[in-house]
């Protein structure tokens, strides 16, 4: 039986061989996007999320050492790598990696390396000034798992250094939280332009309920203030920090 790292790390490249597209961007059109195009979105939700909370901060990143958890094509990570001084980008999937490294020449000081989906044992003690994870932990199957990204994050921060994590506090029921429904061009019904499929989706795909609360509870244990916490639609909530 595959444990929950092997079946995150199966699923993951199962999508990313399909169709990743919509796995790693979920805005309008995006099968109709070229990678230039998906590449700037990621470009404007660092604008938008993570900028002014590093600006509220008065953090200069140039010089600094950040951590993607969860990077994916590396839609997120091109436009830390243009800010920070070094980013490493982490994902549990082989296949992800691989593509990420192929889609766009990749800054020299950016580093996509494979993950166990588990916990950040390929960072050391005390060396990430920065991390963020971004439509990740909507993910993860398991509330274990996400505390245990907790307690590697206050491990691996600087004293000082900030994090950005969003967050799923909406749970399906078990049977739903496999189903999965997307848009997309209907050829056999032209005039349709749209169908919409829905699907069983790998049990991977949504993520574990945790309540800002808990959340909350286990940075603080972990030595995190949390900042500000910013909600959003369907229950997903943003998560601003500081390692003491």
């Amino acid at each position: 039986m595959l444990n929950d790292s092997q079946k995150m790390r199966r699923d993951w490249d199962e999508r990313a061989l399909k169709n990743p597209k919509p796995t790693v961007c979920w805005v309008p059109n995006v099968n109709e996007m070229d990678w230039v195009q998906l590449l700037q979105t990621g470009e404007i939700e660092v604008q938008e999320r993570i900028q002014p909370f590093l600006d509220r901060m008065g953090f200069d990143p140039a010089d600094k050492a950040a951590l993607e958890i969860g990077c994916g094509w590396g839609r997120m990570s091109h436009p830390l790598a243009r800010r920070f001084g070094t980013v490493m980008a982490l994902d549990v999937s082989p296949e992800m990696l691989k593509q990420a490294r192929a889609i766009a020449a990749q800054e020299s000081n950016l580093q996509f390396l494979p993950g166990n989906g588990i916990d950040l044992h390929e960072v050391g003690d005390g060396s990430i000034d920065f991390c963020c994870t971004v439509s990740v932990f909507l993910h993860i199957p398991s509330k274990s798992i996400i505390f245990s990204y907790i307690r590697e994050i206050g491990r691996v921060l600087k004293s000082g250094g900030l994090c950005v994590i969003q967050f799923n506090a909406y749970e399906r029921q078990a049977w739903l939280r496999r189903l999965h429904v997307s848009i997309r061009p209907s050829r056999k019904v032209p005039v349709l332009h749209r169908k919409i499929v829905v699907a069983l989706e790998p049990g991977t795909w949504h993520g574990a309920k945790v309540k800002a609360q808990e959340l909350e509870t286990e940075l603080i244990k972990n030595q995190i203030d949390v900042l500000d916490i910013r909600y959003e639609e369907l229950g997903r909530f943003w998560i601003e920090a500081r390692k003491k």
